[in-house]
């Protein structure tokens, strides 16, 4: 139990470094951006991942596979899908900027994430409790 406080609050304490960068990201201010040392862009990058990642879909497929199969095997196909995505992603965000003004990429992510809330929040408004159980179970069958 002591290991796992000292993690959290290691993580804490690494969240605080990295506010400022994250502050400057969502700030789209190149200049500040660009005198963030590397050290604290990683640490910023690790902990919005691991923040946005728990409770997502994929973290709950893992789980939900880790208990019928082989936990090693679940782990590093888990890990060698994030890195593949997380490089498409590195290369992706790199081409866009350098091809899109800032300001359209900062306007155009702004709406996206705001029809998929919406989205959500319809589809999750117009389930019922019956169509909540065909969904796991359909998950269940599928695993």
């Amino acid at each position: 139990m002591d290991d796992l406080l000292t993690l959290v609050t290691s993580n804490v304490d690494s969240l605080g470094a990295a506010l400022p960068v994250l502050e400057t990201m969502a700030t789209s201010d190149a200049a500040a951006l660009a005198s963030a040392s590397a050290s604290d862009s990683l640490i910023a990058s690790i902990l919005m991942i691991f923040v946005s990642e728990i409770g997502d879909k994929t973290f709950l497929i893992a789980a939900i596979l880790a208990m019928s199969n082989p936990r090693s095997t679940i782990f590093l196909a888990a890990c060698s899908a994030l890195w593949l995505m997380s490089i498409l992603s590195a290369f992706l965000g790199h081409a866009v900027v350098t091809l899109i003004p800032m300001s359209w990429v900062s306007l155009s992510a702004a709406i996206m994430f705001l029809v998929f809330g919406v989205k959500l929040l319809q589809e999750a408004r117009e389930m019922d409790g019956s169509e909540i159980s065909k969904e796991m179970q359909s998950v269940e069958s599928e695993l």
